[in-house]
């Protein structure tokens, strides 16, 4: 079924091109919008596409995630891997036994009691220099300079203060990571004591804890004596 919309613009449009043109255009079918009006239609939905079209993508773009941003985020996967807890810990024992080696091989050595508390000591200024040198916004290769004995987690953290690549960490960023070694460390050295102190207070063996100093010499009347107040053990009477 059909209707004709307009049947003046239809007789006008065929006079001026004199003859009878397409009245399909003019014509609406039955529950459709209007033939005439539906390229104006489609024309304003066409101008309306681009604008959704740019829309979407000016919403995407927000979604994504800026190339520095990837990069930072990339980079900073792989620091929390190089710097795992894990690999700090291990660190921690490393650096504390070379530093307990080069003071032992120093002229003027502390005390061998003393060692190992001040080769953790001095490990562990060492890291807090680092963590005053970079809130001041200075490198750490400056600390290690510093140095005579250098811990492995000050050249690691001087490597990556190194790096001056699009994404690398901030000052504040490295501080906080050294602030975060540092933890670990002195977590690590801590129970490296208390594992220490567990060892020394743990009972010796009987055959540790003979001592031929500590024999006792009796007389034979004095063996005599015990043995008949413990006729059991010794078989005398």
């Amino acid at each position: 079924m059909f209707f004709l919309v307009s049947e003046q613009d239809w007789i006008l449009e065929s006079h001026s091109q004199r003859k009878l043109v397409d009245i399909e255009p003019y014509l609406m079918h039955v529950g459709k919008p209007w033939r005439k009006n539906k390229e104006l239609v489609e024309s304003d939905e066409d101008q309306k596409k681009p604008h959704k079209e740019h829309q979407k993508q000016v919403d995407r773009s927000h979604i994504k995630t800026s190339p520095s941003a990837g990069i930072e985020a990339k980079h900073s996967d792989v620091t929390s891997k190089q710097f795992s807890p894990t690999k700090i810990k291990q660190w921690a024992k490393n650096d504390l036994a070379q530093t307990i080696s080069w003071l032992e091989s120093q002229e003027e050595k502390p005390e061998p009691n003393e060692l190992k508390a001040i080769a953790a000591e001095g490990v562990i200024t060492c890291l807090q220099d680092a963590i005053e040198s970079l809130k001041q916004g200075n490198d750490v290769k400056g600390v290690a300079e510093q140095w005579s004995f250098v811990p492995h987690v000050i050249n690691e953290l001087a490597e990556l203060d190194g790096r001056r690549k699009e994404g690398s960490l901030s000052k504040e960023q490295l501080s906080q990571l050294a602030i975060k070694c540092k933890k670990i460390y002195q977590a690590e050295f801590a129970h490296m004591h208390d594992n220490d102190k567990k060892h020394q207070s743990k009972p010796r063996s009987d055959d540790a804890q003979y001592d031929s100093d500590d024999t006792i010499e009796m007389t034979e009347e004095e063996i005599d004596l015990a043995c008949r107040q413990l006729p059991g053990v010794c078989g005398r009477q």
